[in-house]
């Protein structure tokens, strides 16, 4: 599962990936993100997506509520921008763990690395800039 941190309101589309179908091997078809045989997602540059565990950690370690039990919340583009300007990225370093479970399941979290955390913040701190200059919330979820 992941999480989409973006601003609200936000109408840009522009940030376009496009595959080849699986569906119809780029000879289009019915599929709702394919066009012309091309699978297209269209994204915000004003947007990041996270997976839970990191966004949680991330937005812990940045002083945050990470949102309610669903995952979702908000935050003002300042606050924020105060909090990333506060920000110990050790806080979010995470090794790598493996946990067995009694019934022989192996469960591996990757951690998060220091790269990560950097490009993370980098692109929560554009987001923030805008958001402040924009006056709007950033919401999650």
């Amino acid at each position: 599962m992941t999480i989409t941190l973006f601003i609200e309101n936000d109408k840009d589309r522009s940030v376009v990936e496009s595959y080849d179908c699986d569906f119809c091997e780029g000879k289009g078809c019915s599929h709702y993100h394919c066009e012309n045989g091309k699978v297209i997602f269209r994204s915000s540059k004003w947007e990041v997506n996270m997976a839970n565990g990191n966004f949680v950690t991330l937005m812990s370690a940045l002083g945050i509520n990470p949102g309610n039990e669903n995952g979702c919340g908000a935050i003002d583009g300042r606050t924020l921008l105060d909090a990333i300007n506060r920000f110990r990225p050790e806080l979010a370093v995470r090794s790598t763990t493996e946990e067995h479970t009694e019934g022989g399941a192996l469960f591996i979290n990757c951690g998060i690395d220091s790269d990560y955390v950097t490009r993370r913040i980098t692109k929560l701190r554009e987001i923030a800039t805008e958001a402040a200059r924009r006056e709007e919330m950033i919401v999650w979820g």
